[in-house]
């Protein structure tokens, strides 16, 4: 292969990588971002451990456990291009396995999720979970 060709072939996939990292950063949540926390219980809301992880076109998927651990609910749902977040979480373990809760929220630009949850029995608002890159392992 000549050298000219394979310049050309680095420049284009240069260029091909940048504009999906663009698009993915402007969708807020880039793949393998992992978004990770432990809040107290305040009020109503009884202490919560989080673990999300970023997806393809601004899927986010994880889980959002309570009681110690001892119940857990599965959370997917996506940030949209304006950076709202919307997420269903369903128990699968626990007392009341199979009960529904809707996640909502917005990616802050100070590299926040600000996050609100309101289901059978649970209402938390404004938890804020910082952003964790899986790669580095540091906050952004």
């Amino acid at each position: 292969m000549d050298t000219r060709k394979l310049l050309t072939g680095f420049a284009a996939a240069s260029m091909i990588m940048t504009g999906a990292a663009s698009i993915a950063h402007a969708q807020g949540v880039q793949p393998g971002t992992v978004y990770s926390l432990h809040t107290a219980a305040k009020g109503s809301c009884p202490s919560l451990d989080w673990h999300l992880v970023g997806g393809e076109g601004g899927a986010i998927s994880g889980m959002v456990a309570w009681n110690n651990m001892q119940s857990m609910a599965q959370v997917s749902g996506k940030m949209n291009a304006d950076k709202s977040i919307t997420m269903m979480a369903k128990e699968v373990s626990g007392p009341k396995v199979g009960a529904t809760a809707k996640v909502t929220g917005n990616a802050e630009s100070d590299g926040w999720l600000l996050l609100n949850i309101e289901g059978s029995g649970v209402k938390c608002d404004g938890i804020k979970v910082p952003i964790w890159r899986a790669s580095g392992g540091t906050q952004q």
